[in-house]
């Protein structure tokens, strides 16, 4: 009788690896097998995850989103856009974000944050996103921890400090994605305008309208940005856009 209450009052002290009170020094070399194999097998999951990205290509709407995106972004930040863009995309080509995860991740960005580098905010909230619409998040936390060490550490103190929505609704989803298009034809419609508006200038050989008079045109029909602007602009999406081919 006493025998079988002592067994049951066993206490069992056995620690897994997804015990977060076991430190480094009191890993088993057996312990450590089963964690690094873990890691292992979620790095080949990454790469399996991203090679298909390749194979598969960028859409043309994803990289829309992505632009419409660092243009909000670039405004809040203060940044150059070449540079924002550079974070933009590096985060959502690192984490393989989807067109319905850069929509949700356009979202959390709208959130105002202070003590945190851009690219370090950037990651988080995309991680963040990818976690809520995903179940199966670890391998790209592994690839992350090769980026920023201790980063579930850091994630998880971050969360602790910025609060964010509880709920995004498919509506929010729906009106975020309208906005971000948008945004998208709204420039392109600019654009289309600004070429009309040049064209109805004469330019022929002795005309009676000065090269001064031409150049106020310019800035008056388009408030202030010059075609020379515009075609640099362009050049410069068509360099940053990787729609066939992703950067590093």
């Amino acid at each position: 009788m006493y025998k079988g209450f002592c067994e049951k009052l066993h206490v069992e002290t056995t620690r897994y690896p997804s015990d977060i009170i076991i430190s480094p020094s009191e890993m088993t070399p057996e312990l450590a097998t089963v964690i690094r194999t873990s890691e292992i097998m979620a790095m080949r999951k990454y790469e399996e995850l991203i090679n298909n990205f390749y194979q598969q290509g960028v859409p043309y709407n994803r990289q829309i989103l992505i632009k419409s995106l660092t243009e909000e972004w670039q405004m809040y930040l203060q940044l150059p856009f070449s540079e924002t863009y550079k974070i933009v995309c590096n985060v959502s080509n690192t984490l393989l974000l989807n067109e319905l995860e850069i929509i949700y991740w356009s979202i959390l960005l709208k959130n105002k944050f202070e003590g945190t580098k851009p690219a370090l905010y950037a990651y988080f909230t995309a991680f963040l996103a990818k976690s809520n619409l995903n179940s199966d998040v670890f391998p790209f936390e592994i690839c992350l921890n090769s980026k920023i060490p201790n980063f579930r550490l850091h994630y998880n103190n971050w969360q602790l400090v910025f609060d964010f929505p509880i709920e995004i609704t498919v509506k929010d989803l729906n009106a975020r994605l309208r906005q971000l298009n948008e945004d998208h034809i709204k420039g392109v419609k600019d654009y289309e305008l600004m070429v009309r508006q040049l064209m109805q200038i004469p330019r022929r050989k002795g005309s009676n309208v000065s090269e001064a008079m031409i150049s106020e045109i310019s800035v008056d029909c388009f408030g202030g940005t010059s075609f020379e602007d515009y075609e640099i602009d362009l050049l410069l999406d068509a360099k940053n856009s990787p729609i066939n081919k992703l950067e590093d």
